[in-house]
């Protein structure tokens, strides 16, 4: 695994922000145009009006985020801890499978470059959205999120510390709109934070969610080291007894074990713009490569997409749904060369995932979207619940759309494992990890008594 050090936090001053609910978010990327007015209209303290920002007069967006963060500093609204702390987080929440829970760690992570380290990723990103991300952090030097990664505890020798490290009375929580509650333990006894990272030595990483965030750290890194020789490089983030980590080689993470029960993927469906896609033109070149077959007992019920992949356990099978005109239909690969032939060089786990076959035999070798056309055009939507979906293309807004399985995680850790990226949105990890808990500055600041 990549070196771990303890960081001073910044944190929302409880005498300022009692209620830590009202300030705290999702991450950017989940967060539309409406989610972020919802959010800001909250509390003006609201961490969006951080990692959303927006421009004022004749400042950009990215300024602004920079003079709002000094001034909550300067405000008392953020104040730094005292000593540098590992922070333990745990999220709660309830669905139709019953009661969950998730326990990780926040860290600072040194970073690695994925062709030479053990942090792997498993998913393609897009230039825009780093293009972003690095302005933002140049603007404000502050890791305003954690990366979402996990790693390897067959012998569950870190579970049992954060057990022991969050048995007490949490120093801070928040709760989120749709129910999740987010605890935090803060971790300052060196010795305690030595034995996590010596538990944690020769251990690989696999970034589950932030792929576009670590890479905009490997960018920044570069950027101070090219461009910026005068950064500094006091090694702010260790403690007495840790080895050296300047502040810009490492990144702030959430680390949660792979074996935790918490652990969630849940799919992302695919919407075909009404441009992308006529839906019997597309049938009828599906039939030549797939088995396609109509789902008659389909009665249009809340849930009956989902289920139908539920209820059969055939590998590779996906739903097209393309109005209420005709029944939604199954559709499955042939065997033989006819599809494959339309599929990337890569191992076999990686040919076997049915994002894979997707975009590669279906939404690119019939319709002609390539990779390209999916992260940068408007072609392509994403939605994570299949009755919203069927909404959609119900209304009007699409053309078709493709219900999915989740990505099992083990398939996502093999794939990553062999140096090799699905396609992009292939995996959707719930609940996303709280953005407002604990910052991570690259600089100094007040800090808390």
């Amino acid at each position: 695994m990549a070196e771990i050090a303890p960081f001073r936090g910044v944190r929302y001053n409880p005498e300022k922000i009692p209620d830590l609910s009202k300030v705290t978010a999702p991450p950017y990327d989940v967060i539309d145009r409406v989610g972020r007015e919802k959010l800001a209209a909250r509390d003006e303290h609201n961490v969006v009006r951080l990692i959303l920002p927006e421009a004022e007069g004749d400042k950009d967006r990215y300024t602004c985020a920079a003079e709002l963060l000094e001034r909550w500093l300067a405000e008392d609204v953020l104040v730094q801890d005292a000593e540098p702390g590992i922070y333990v987080v745990r999220q709660e929440w309830q669905d139709d499978a019953g009661r969950h829970e998730r326990t990780g760690f926040v860290a600072a992570v040194k970073l690695e470059p994925f062709s030479q380290g053990k942090i792997y990723p498993h998913e393609s990103t897009m230039s825009s959205p780093k293009e972003d991300r690095l302005k933002l952090l140049k603007a404000t030097r502050t890791n305003l999120s954690q990366v979402f990664s996990l790693f390897p505890d067959e012998r569950q020798d870190v579970d049992a510390w954060l057990t022991a490290t969050s048995a007490g009375t949490p120093d801070a929580q928040s709760i989120d709109a749709t129910g999740v509650l987010t605890k935090l333990w803060c971790v300052f006894d060196e010795t305690s934070i030595r034995a996590l990272r010596d538990m944690l030595k020769g251990r690989e990483m696999f970034i589950a969610d932030g792929h576009h965030r670590y890479e905009t750290a490997l960018n920044y890194q570069r950027f101070c080291a090219e461009s910026v020789p005068e950064f500094p490089r006091e090694p702010s983030e260790s403690s007495r007894n840790a080895d050296q980590i300047f502040p810009h080689d490492a990144l702030m993470m959430l680390c949660v074990a792979t074996n935790n029960a918490g652990v969630l993927t849940r799919p992302t469906h695919r919407l075909l713009s009404r441009d992308a896609a006529d839906p019997e033109n597309l049938i009828q070149r599906l039939k030549e490569r797939f088995s396609v077959r109509s789902i008659a007992t389909f009665s249009h019920k809340t849930g009956e997409l989902d289920a139908i992949l539920r209820s059969d356990a055939t590998p590779n099978l996906m739903v097209l749904y393309v109005g209420a005109s005709r029944p939604p239909m199954t559709v499955q690969p042939q065997e033989g060369e006819k599809m494959l032939a339309h599929m990337p060089e890569h191992s076999e786990i990686w040919r076997s995932l049915d994002v894979s076959i997707l975009q590669y035999a279906i939404l690119e070798g019939i319709l002609g979207l390539s990779l390209e056309h999916v992260t940068q055009g408007n072609k392509i939507g994403y939605v994570h619940d299949a009755d919203e979906a069927k909404r959609r293309v119900d209304a009007g807004e699409f053309s078709a759309a493709f219900v999915l399985r989740p990505t099992p995680l083990r398939a996502m850790v093999e794939v990553a494992s062999h140096l090799e990226r699905m396609p992009p949105k292939s995996t959707f990890f719930y609940p996303k990890a709280v953005t407002g808990m604990v910052l991570r500055r690259l600089e100094s600041g007040k800090k808390r008594a």
